[in-house]
């Protein structure tokens, strides 16, 4: 069975299946339009116009929920070093506030120590890594960075957890 062209009377098969050349509907173009539309509104709702990104309103959740006044423990401290989350705000917090004395991998610096060498590794429980950023050893120069506040703190010290593990596994590498 052949289709006859509305326009010109014409059949056409497209292998031996009748086509059938007809404009679509006006509600076609309506439908089109408004589907439009409405991504360009969602897009600059909620890809533009909301600050922070997802990452970053992410990691402010995080720090409120860590600014909870509960005890700092060793338990925590490792669990945040397990969360991918709270080490890249750690390490991005310690680019900012740290990096500067003690070098960008820990590795020390003019001022600060290394924070990768086997004393300060041995000899430095998580909490006491956490209390000597929040405290400070102005004894040795160090201010305290307690004004980051305790989220940021915890980060900070698991982001350093990592970077004693990597040098462990290195050490046992070799």
């Amino acid at each position: 069975m052949t289709v006859p062209d509305r326009r010109d009377g014409n059949t056409t098969k497209l292998g031996g299946i009748p086509v059938v050349d007809r404009p679509l509907g006006a509600g076609f173009g309506w439908l089109l339009g408004a589907g439009l539309a409405a991504a360009l509104v969602f897009w600059l709702w909620y890809g533009i116009a909301t600050p922070p990104g997802s990452v970053e309103r992410y990691f402010a959740e995080r720090a409120a929920a860590l600014d909870d006044g509960a005890m700092v423990s060793e338990e925590m401290l490792r669990e945040l070093a397990g969360d991918r989350f709270a080490v890249q705000s750690g390490e991005e917090a310690y680019e900012r506030s740290c990096e500067s004395c003690h070098g960008p991998a820990g590795e020390g610096g003019d001022v600060g120590p290394n924070l990768r060498s086997t004393e300060w590794i041995t000899e430095s429980s998580p909490v006491e890594i956490y209390t000597t950023i929040v405290e400070g050893r102005n004894e040795d120069g160090m201010p305290p960075w307690g004004s980051l506040g305790p989220a940021t703190c915890m980060n900070i010290t698991a982001y350093l957890l990592t970077i004693r593990e990597e040098r462990d596994e290195g050490e046992a590498s070799r």
